[in-house]
Protein backbone atom coordinates (compact mmCIF):
# COMPACT_ATOMS: atom_id res chain seq x y z
CA UNK A 1 0.00 0.00 0.00
CA UNK A 2 1.33 3.78 -0.85
CA UNK A 3 2.05 5.48 2.26
CA UNK A 4 3.83 9.40 3.33
CA UNK A 5 7.05 8.00 4.99
CA UNK A 6 7.98 11.49 5.16
CA UNK A 7 6.23 14.94 4.97
CA UNK A 8 7.92 18.74 5.94
CA UNK A 9 6.98 21.68 3.81
CA UNK A 10 10.05 20.86 1.05
CA UNK A 11 10.14 16.94 0.86
CA UNK A 12 7.71 14.45 0.11
CA UNK A 13 8.61 10.80 0.76
CA UNK A 14 5.73 7.86 -0.28
CA UNK A 15 6.53 3.95 -0.02
CA UNK A 16 4.57 1.38 -1.98
CA UNK A 17 5.26 -1.86 -0.13
CA UNK A 18 3.03 -4.94 0.77
CA UNK A 19 4.71 -6.71 3.77
CA UNK A 20 1.87 -9.16 4.04
CA UNK A 21 2.50 -10.48 0.42
CA UNK A 22 6.54 -10.60 0.80
CA UNK A 23 5.59 -12.95 3.65
CA UNK A 24 3.19 -14.91 1.88
CA UNK A 25 6.02 -15.04 -1.06
CA UNK A 26 8.44 -16.07 1.29
CA UNK A 27 6.52 -19.05 2.60
CA UNK A 28 5.73 -19.92 -0.84
CA UNK A 29 9.53 -20.29 -1.21
CA UNK A 30 10.16 -22.28 2.10
CA UNK A 31 7.84 -24.41 1.06
CA UNK A 32 9.17 -24.64 -2.41
CA UNK A 33 12.69 -25.40 -0.58
CA UNK A 34 11.14 -28.05 1.68
CA UNK A 35 9.65 -30.22 -1.37
CA UNK A 36 13.29 -29.64 -2.99
CA UNK A 37 15.10 -31.27 -0.22
CA UNK A 38 12.54 -33.59 0.43
CA UNK A 39 12.72 -35.16 -3.52
CA UNK A 40 16.10 -35.03 -3.41
CA UNK A 41 16.76 -36.95 -0.25
CA UNK A 42 13.65 -39.39 -0.81
CA UNK A 43 13.51 -39.32 -4.59
CA UNK A 44 17.16 -40.35 -5.34
CA UNK A 45 17.36 -43.40 -4.21
CA UNK A 46 14.04 -44.71 -5.65
CA UNK A 47 14.91 -43.10 -8.83
CA UNK A 48 18.17 -45.00 -9.15
CA UNK A 49 16.88 -48.14 -8.15
CA UNK A 50 16.23 -50.32 -11.07
CA UNK A 51 12.76 -52.00 -11.22
CA UNK A 52 12.81 -54.95 -13.58
CA UNK A 53 10.28 -54.21 -16.90
CA UNK A 54 10.39 -50.35 -16.03
CA UNK A 55 12.18 -47.80 -18.33
CA UNK A 56 14.86 -45.92 -15.67
CA UNK A 57 15.20 -43.15 -18.46
CA UNK A 58 11.69 -41.66 -18.27
CA UNK A 59 11.65 -41.96 -14.32
CA UNK A 60 14.96 -39.88 -14.33
CA UNK A 61 13.59 -37.21 -16.69
CA UNK A 62 10.12 -37.16 -14.70
CA UNK A 63 12.83 -36.32 -11.68
CA UNK A 64 14.70 -33.67 -13.19
CA UNK A 65 11.48 -32.08 -13.90
CA UNK A 66 10.02 -32.16 -10.68
CA UNK A 67 13.88 -30.99 -9.07
CA UNK A 68 13.56 -28.16 -12.13
CA UNK A 69 10.46 -27.08 -11.16
CA UNK A 70 10.65 -26.65 -7.12
CA UNK A 71 14.04 -25.28 -8.12
CA UNK A 72 12.19 -22.29 -10.51
CA UNK A 73 9.43 -21.93 -7.68
CA UNK A 74 11.73 -21.12 -4.81
CA UNK A 75 13.58 -18.79 -6.87
CA UNK A 76 10.58 -16.99 -7.92
CA UNK A 77 9.01 -17.04 -4.16
CA UNK A 78 12.60 -15.46 -2.92
CA UNK A 79 12.46 -12.79 -5.86
CA UNK A 80 8.70 -12.00 -5.09
CA UNK A 81 9.22 -11.41 -1.58
CA UNK A 82 12.72 -9.12 -1.85
CA UNK A 83 10.45 -7.50 -4.42
CA UNK A 84 7.34 -7.46 -2.26
CA UNK A 85 9.59 -6.40 1.00
CA UNK A 86 11.34 -4.01 -0.61
CA UNK A 87 9.07 -1.83 -2.74
CA UNK A 88 8.92 1.66 -4.91
CA UNK A 89 10.15 4.56 -2.70
CA UNK A 90 9.45 8.25 -4.39
CA UNK A 91 11.22 11.41 -3.15
CA UNK A 92 10.21 14.68 -4.08
CA UNK A 93 12.56 16.96 -3.02
CA UNK A 94 11.32 20.94 -3.54
CA UNK A 95 14.93 22.12 -1.66
CA UNK A 96 17.26 20.08 -4.82
CA UNK A 97 14.77 20.42 -6.95
CA UNK A 98 14.82 16.67 -7.95
CA UNK A 99 12.06 13.91 -8.31
CA UNK A 100 13.56 10.40 -6.81
CA UNK A 101 12.43 7.53 -7.71
CA UNK A 102 14.01 4.35 -6.65
CA UNK A 103 12.18 0.79 -8.02
CA UNK A 104 14.13 -2.62 -7.57
CA UNK A 105 15.53 -4.09 -10.70
CA UNK A 106 16.01 -7.87 -10.46
CA UNK A 107 17.80 -7.61 -7.12
CA UNK A 108 18.88 -4.38 -7.06
CA UNK A 109 17.84 -1.01 -6.70
CA UNK A 110 17.48 1.52 -9.72
CA UNK A 111 17.36 5.17 -8.68
CA UNK A 112 15.94 7.48 -11.43
CA UNK A 113 16.45 11.52 -10.82
CA UNK A 114 14.45 14.20 -12.68
CA UNK A 115 14.28 17.89 -11.79
CA UNK A 116 10.60 18.07 -10.03
CA UNK A 117 9.96 21.09 -12.09
CA UNK A 118 9.33 18.78 -14.85
CA UNK A 119 6.07 17.02 -12.92
CA UNK A 120 2.75 18.43 -14.15
CA UNK A 121 0.68 16.61 -12.07
CA UNK A 122 -0.74 13.16 -10.23
CA UNK A 123 -3.10 10.64 -12.04
CA UNK A 124 -5.09 7.77 -11.46
CA UNK A 125 -6.39 5.42 -13.92
CA UNK A 126 -8.91 2.81 -12.92
CA UNK A 127 -8.42 -0.68 -14.22
CA UNK A 128 -12.53 -2.75 -13.68
CA UNK A 129 -10.59 -5.61 -14.54
CA UNK A 130 -8.52 -5.60 -11.57
CA UNK A 131 -10.32 -3.93 -9.51
CA UNK A 132 -7.28 -2.01 -8.78
CA UNK A 133 -6.02 1.98 -9.40
CA UNK A 134 -2.87 3.02 -11.17
CA UNK A 135 -1.38 6.09 -9.50
CA UNK A 136 1.10 7.81 -11.65
CA UNK A 137 3.63 10.71 -11.70
CA UNK A 138 2.45 12.87 -14.92
CA UNK A 139 5.44 14.75 -16.78
CA UNK A 140 5.05 17.86 -18.56
CA UNK A 141 6.25 15.34 -21.65
CA UNK A 142 3.34 13.64 -20.86
CA UNK A 143 5.19 10.67 -19.68
CA UNK A 144 3.47 8.91 -16.80
CA UNK A 145 5.43 7.63 -13.97
CA UNK A 146 3.65 4.55 -12.15
CA UNK A 147 4.29 4.45 -8.32
CA UNK A 148 1.66 2.17 -7.15
CA UNK A 149 -1.12 0.39 -7.83
CA UNK A 150 -4.00 0.18 -5.38
CA UNK A 151 -7.31 -2.08 -4.57
CA UNK A 152 -9.98 -0.77 -5.37
CA UNK A 153 -11.33 -1.32 -1.63
CA UNK A 154 -8.92 1.14 -0.34
CA UNK A 155 -10.61 4.00 -1.81
CA UNK A 156 -11.20 6.23 0.86
CA UNK A 157 -7.60 5.82 1.69
CA UNK A 158 -6.44 7.20 -1.60
CA UNK A 159 -8.22 9.96 -1.99
CA UNK A 160 -6.52 11.07 1.10
CA UNK A 161 -3.38 10.20 -0.09
CA UNK A 162 -3.92 12.24 -3.27
CA UNK A 163 -5.27 15.07 -1.11
CA UNK A 164 -1.94 15.18 0.77
CA UNK A 165 -0.06 14.90 -2.42
CA UNK A 166 -1.44 17.36 -4.31
CA UNK A 167 -1.55 19.56 -1.45
CA UNK A 168 2.19 19.41 -1.20
CA UNK A 169 3.12 19.76 -5.06
CA UNK A 170 0.88 23.17 -4.97
CA UNK A 171 2.22 24.36 -1.80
Amino acid sequence: MLRIIEQTPTRLVLKDQHQAMAVLAGASAFLSAVSLVTLITQGTSRVFTPIAGEANFARIIAFVIFMLACAIFFCLGIWAAVHFSRGTTCILDKAAGTLTLETLHLFRMKRHDRPIYGLSHVDVETNAHARAYGVFLVLRSGEKIPIAAISMLEQDTLESLLKQIRGFLRG
